[in-house]
Protein backbone atom coordinates (compact mmCIF):
# COMPACT_ATOMS: atom_id res chain seq x y z
CA UNK A 1 0.00 0.00 0.00
CA UNK A 2 1.40 3.85 -0.85
CA UNK A 3 0.06 6.62 1.51
CA UNK A 4 -1.72 4.13 4.21
CA UNK A 5 -0.74 4.35 7.96
CA UNK A 6 -2.19 3.03 11.02
CA UNK A 7 -0.54 3.65 14.18
CA UNK A 8 -2.05 2.02 17.57
CA UNK A 9 -0.12 3.44 20.71
CA UNK A 10 -0.41 2.10 24.10
CA UNK A 11 0.49 3.13 27.72
CA UNK A 12 3.98 0.88 28.93
CA UNK A 13 1.58 -0.42 31.81
CA UNK A 14 -0.92 -2.14 29.06
CA UNK A 15 2.00 -3.61 27.08
CA UNK A 16 2.09 -6.84 28.79
CA UNK A 17 -1.28 -7.88 27.51
CA UNK A 18 -0.93 -7.02 24.09
CA UNK A 19 -0.53 -10.22 22.07
CA UNK A 20 -1.31 -11.74 19.09
CA UNK A 21 -0.38 -8.76 16.76
CA UNK A 22 -1.31 -8.91 13.11
CA UNK A 23 -1.32 -6.66 10.20
CA UNK A 24 -2.63 -7.02 6.39
CA UNK A 25 -3.69 -5.08 3.35
CA UNK A 26 -6.15 -5.17 0.79
CA UNK A 27 -5.12 -3.06 -2.73
CA UNK A 28 -8.15 -1.75 -4.55
CA UNK A 29 -6.61 0.41 -6.72
CA UNK A 30 -6.09 0.14 -10.81
CA UNK A 31 -7.04 -3.73 -11.38
CA UNK A 32 -6.33 -4.66 -7.63
CA UNK A 33 -2.80 -4.29 -8.50
CA UNK A 34 -1.94 -0.66 -7.65
CA UNK A 35 -1.71 0.31 -3.92
CA UNK A 36 -3.26 4.21 -4.14
CA UNK A 37 -6.39 2.90 -2.99
CA UNK A 38 -7.58 0.12 -0.49
CA UNK A 39 -6.82 -0.80 3.26
CA UNK A 40 -4.77 -1.82 6.05
CA UNK A 41 -5.77 -3.57 8.89
CA UNK A 42 -4.35 -4.71 12.63
CA UNK A 43 -5.29 -6.86 14.68
CA UNK A 44 -4.56 -7.82 18.38
CA UNK A 45 -5.97 -8.84 21.61
CA UNK A 46 -6.25 -6.29 23.86
CA UNK A 47 -6.51 -8.05 27.47
CA UNK A 48 -7.90 -11.04 25.75
CA UNK A 49 -10.51 -8.97 23.82
CA UNK A 50 -9.92 -9.39 20.20
CA UNK A 51 -9.62 -5.91 18.41
CA UNK A 52 -9.04 -4.72 14.64
CA UNK A 53 -7.87 -1.13 13.69
CA UNK A 54 -8.66 -0.43 9.63
CA UNK A 55 -7.94 2.77 7.40
CA UNK A 56 -9.38 2.09 4.29
CA UNK A 57 -8.80 5.27 1.14
CA UNK A 58 -11.17 4.25 -1.34
CA UNK A 59 -12.74 6.09 -4.15
CA UNK A 60 -13.59 9.36 -4.07
CA UNK A 61 -16.45 11.28 -5.58
CA UNK A 62 -20.36 11.52 -5.14
CA UNK A 63 -20.87 9.43 -8.44
CA UNK A 64 -18.31 6.74 -7.33
CA UNK A 65 -20.97 5.63 -3.79
CA UNK A 66 -21.43 2.46 -5.25
CA UNK A 67 -17.93 1.72 -6.23
CA UNK A 68 -16.39 2.48 -2.96
CA UNK A 69 -19.06 0.41 -1.08
CA UNK A 70 -17.70 -2.09 -3.52
CA UNK A 71 -14.37 -1.75 -2.26
CA UNK A 72 -14.82 -1.73 1.20
CA UNK A 73 -16.94 -5.22 0.92
CA UNK A 74 -13.83 -6.34 -0.57
CA UNK A 75 -11.50 -5.45 2.28
CA UNK A 76 -13.91 -6.58 4.61
CA UNK A 77 -14.31 -10.14 3.06
CA UNK A 78 -10.30 -10.17 1.47
CA UNK A 79 -9.06 -9.23 5.59
CA UNK A 80 -9.05 -12.36 7.74
CA UNK A 81 -10.62 -11.01 11.10
CA UNK A 82 -9.27 -13.16 14.01
CA UNK A 83 -11.46 -15.15 16.67
CA UNK A 84 -14.74 -15.97 17.09
CA UNK A 85 -16.28 -12.90 16.54
CA UNK A 86 -15.01 -13.14 12.84
CA UNK A 87 -18.48 -14.66 11.36
CA UNK A 88 -20.32 -12.18 13.22
CA UNK A 89 -18.55 -9.10 11.62
CA UNK A 90 -19.97 -9.85 7.82
CA UNK A 91 -23.46 -10.73 9.15
CA UNK A 92 -24.08 -8.04 12.09
CA UNK A 93 -27.64 -7.19 12.66
CA UNK A 94 -27.51 -3.49 14.82
CA UNK A 95 -29.81 -3.25 17.62
CA UNK A 96 -33.08 -1.03 16.72
CA UNK A 97 -32.51 2.39 17.76
CA UNK A 98 -34.18 5.49 17.70
CA UNK A 99 -33.71 7.72 14.89
CA UNK A 100 -31.48 10.28 14.83
CA UNK A 101 -31.73 14.11 14.72
CA UNK A 102 -31.58 15.96 11.55
CA UNK A 103 -27.94 17.40 12.65
CA UNK A 104 -26.30 14.09 12.27
CA UNK A 105 -27.86 13.93 8.42
CA UNK A 106 -26.02 17.09 7.80
CA UNK A 107 -22.14 16.04 9.07
CA UNK A 108 -22.39 13.19 7.00
CA UNK A 109 -25.06 12.81 4.65
CA UNK A 110 -23.57 10.67 1.89
CA UNK A 111 -22.91 7.90 4.44
CA UNK A 112 -26.40 8.07 6.08
CA UNK A 113 -28.20 8.10 2.60
CA UNK A 114 -26.30 5.14 1.94
CA UNK A 115 -27.12 3.18 5.40
CA UNK A 116 -30.68 3.89 4.86
CA UNK A 117 -31.07 3.64 1.01
CA UNK A 118 -28.79 0.46 0.13
CA UNK A 119 -28.45 -1.14 3.69
CA UNK A 120 -24.64 -0.70 3.07
CA UNK A 121 -22.54 -0.70 6.14
CA UNK A 122 -24.78 -2.68 8.31
CA UNK A 123 -22.30 -4.49 10.21
CA UNK A 124 -21.31 -1.61 11.90
CA UNK A 125 -22.39 0.56 14.59
CA UNK A 126 -22.08 4.02 15.36
CA UNK A 127 -22.05 6.49 18.08
CA UNK A 128 -23.67 9.81 18.20
CA UNK A 129 -21.82 12.52 15.94
CA UNK A 130 -21.87 15.57 18.22
CA UNK A 131 -19.46 17.50 16.05
CA UNK A 132 -19.16 18.98 13.18
CA UNK A 133 -17.01 17.55 10.53
CA UNK A 134 -13.28 19.60 10.44
CA UNK A 135 -11.98 18.51 6.74
CA UNK A 136 -14.72 21.02 5.48
CA UNK A 137 -12.90 23.87 7.11
CA UNK A 138 -11.11 26.75 4.80
CA UNK A 139 -7.27 25.94 6.04
CA UNK A 140 -6.11 27.38 8.63
CA UNK A 141 -9.09 28.57 10.00
CA UNK A 142 -12.29 27.51 11.90
CA UNK A 143 -14.81 28.77 9.01
CA UNK A 144 -16.14 26.26 6.92
CA UNK A 145 -15.01 25.85 2.81
CA UNK A 146 -16.04 28.69 1.05
CA UNK A 147 -15.79 27.54 -2.46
Amino acid sequence: MQGLLLLCFSKMKHLQFIRDIQTTYTRTGIYGYWGNKGGVSLRLAFYGHALCFLNCHLAAHLDRAAQRLGEFRHILETQAFPGPAAPRILDHRPPQSPSRSPSDACLCPQLTMMRKKERALQEFEEGPLDFPPTYKFDVDSDTYDSR
